[in-house]
């Protein structure tokens, strides 16, 4: 009854935790380019989406990924115009995320096939599952409700990695081969950065199956399954992005010291924090949860432990750093940038190698009842701090929105109705904020065409060339010029407008 308890008790807790930090996020707006995704579209538009981003009307594709379009959709459908449905989606997304990671590390160290449970075999998923959720890089993917891509693709890569191991350990299960197939393909269908989760999985099996080639063990047929959706999805992208990298590469080219700078912010993610930060509440009863696990967890029990077999070490390892490599077509990024979390999404899965990483590393150093004690000790004062982090950084996300949500209000205040086909003229509008939350670049338009009452006949110019200055009426259009340091939008006058033009 005791270890019934136990195998419940502990991941749910942990759950409950990691939720309770990031609920916080249900009262943030909405920043940038989640205007983009939430602006209302009808079935029929999204389906229409769907199949011009598989062969778009100019053969010229900037991203495919369809999955996460539906879900939009299903927000507008469950939640129209609200918030926090929207971030709640993320979240459980990312809850969900914390689960695999529990599942994935508890598989990969074998405490399953102990038949007596063992709390010893669980801290590793404690450890793993805390590493991950509470990390402040996941902040950005899961508090920006348009990086949902990263969120969704991480879940279906990470399912459909643990059924691939699963089958990779016993090929004849093929439910786990077609289960992990379509999912791998799915977090493919999310993000790009999917075909890191495949790129492990063929690894794994090719390795296997290398190893005991004097052996007759049946996994090449799925490995050619895997290998032939790569080949296919490859072909596709030549064709379609233009090269492998997509646009971003080609306009940017490939910079490898980004990754380097990743795997620093993995290891210190505690610079900058948001001036005026506060302890909320919901941090507060998530330490109280996070400390309540302690004495659950604080008596192990002597059970012989398994080595973890070194192919799992090897899959963990190359999420990590394949992963890192993923972030190098970002090349304008910089050191100090990605320090302070500028585009933490693109760290989501070295993230994920580095929570699995982590949970197997206790699980080799928890040798004695010393040692374990003093890892749960540290893992739960570590996972306190980036509670802590994490917190801060949702409230910058916070600040974010509430800077965009007060320029959308002074420009309904300032022009409450303005006629049909008038042109909204922006000057010096944010991008984001000191801690490199957005607040409008992409979604601009969006947002005020939504909040006027979905009047798609407004153009709004977030970066105004000269000629747009010179050119607008006085009579239909109107020019804003926002001040950063009071954070006052101010509507220029004829006058101003005939200086800023010359």
């Amino acid at each position: 009854m005791k270890n019934r308890y136990l195998d419940k008790t502990i991941p749910f807790g942990t759950i409950l935790a990691v939720g309770l930090v990031h609920c916080k996020a249900l009262n943030n707006l909405f920043v940038a380019d989640t205007w983009v995704f939430i602006y209302p579209h009808s079935l029929t538009e999204t389906f229409s989406y769907f199949f011009k981003s598989i062969i778009p009307p100019e053969w010229k594709s900037l991203w495919f990924r369809p999955i996460p379009m539906f879900f939009f959709w299903f927000d507008n459908i469950l939640w129209p115009g609200k918030t926090w449905g929207p971030h709640l989606t993320n979240i459980i997304f990312h809850v969900i995320n914390v689960y695999l990671i529990w599942l994935l590390v508890g598989f990969m160290t074998q405490y399953e096939k102990i038949k007596t449970s063992n709390t010893s075999q669980k801290l590793p998923s404690f450890a793993a599952s805390l590493c991950y959720g509470l990390h402040p890089l996941t902040v950005g993917s899961v508090s920006w409700v348009a990086a949902r891509f990263d969120v969704m693709s991480v879940t279906c890569g990470l399912a459909g990695l643990l059924l691939w191991l699963k089958w990779d350990i016993k090929p004849s299960e093929r439910n786990h081969l077609t289960g992990a197939v379509v999912l791998l393909a799915v977090a493919l269908l999310c993000k790009e950065q999917g075909v890191v989760f495949i790129t492990v999985c063929l690894l794994v099996t090719f390795f296997r199956l290398i190893k005991n080639r004097d052996k007759k063990i049946k996994g090449w047929p799925g490995l050619l399954s895997l290998a032939l959706l790569m080949v296919i999805y490859t072909i596709y992208r030549l064709i379609i992005f233009g090269g492998l990298g997509g646009y971003i590469t080609a306009q940017h080219g490939l910079n490898f010291i980004v990754p380097v700078y990743y795997f620093f912010a993995l290891f210190f993610p505690f610079l900058n924090v948001l001036p005026g930060w506060t302890i909320s509440v919901s941090l507060l009863i998530s330490l109280l949860v996070l400390w309540t696990l302690v004495p659950i967890l604080w008596t192990p029990e002597n059970n012989k432990k398994s080595a973890v077999p070194k192919m799992y070490i090897f899959a963990a390892c190359a999420l990590f750093f394949i992963g890192l490599i993923t972030t190098a077509p970002h090349a304008g990024m910089t050191f100090d940038t990605i320090i302070r979390h500028a585009e933490s999404r693109f760290a989501l899965i070295p993230v994920v190698g580095f929570s699995l990483i982590a949970g197997i590393m206790v699980y080799i150093i928890i040798q004695n009842n010393a040692a374990y004690k003093f890892a749960l000790v540290c893992i739960v004062i570590i996972g306190s701090l980036a509670a802590w982090r994490t917190d801060i950084q949702i409230q910058a996300w916070g600040a974010a929105g509430k800077t965009a949500d007060s320029i959308i209000s002074q420009t309904l205040m300032l022009v409450p109705s303005p006629k049909i086909n008038s042109k909204l003229i922006f000057l010096d509008i944010p991008r984001n904020n000191s801690q490199y939350a957005y607040i409008f670049g992409i979604g601009f338009k969006e947002a005020l065409q939504y909040k006027y009452g979905l009047r798609k006949d407004l153009d709004v110019i977030r970066y105004p060339k000269r000629n747009d200055l010179r050119t607008a009426n006085p009579d239909y259009d109107h020019v804003f010029q926002y001040h950063e340091s009071t954070g006052k939008l101010e509507k220029l006058k004829g006058e101003r407008q005939k200086m800023n033009s010359n």
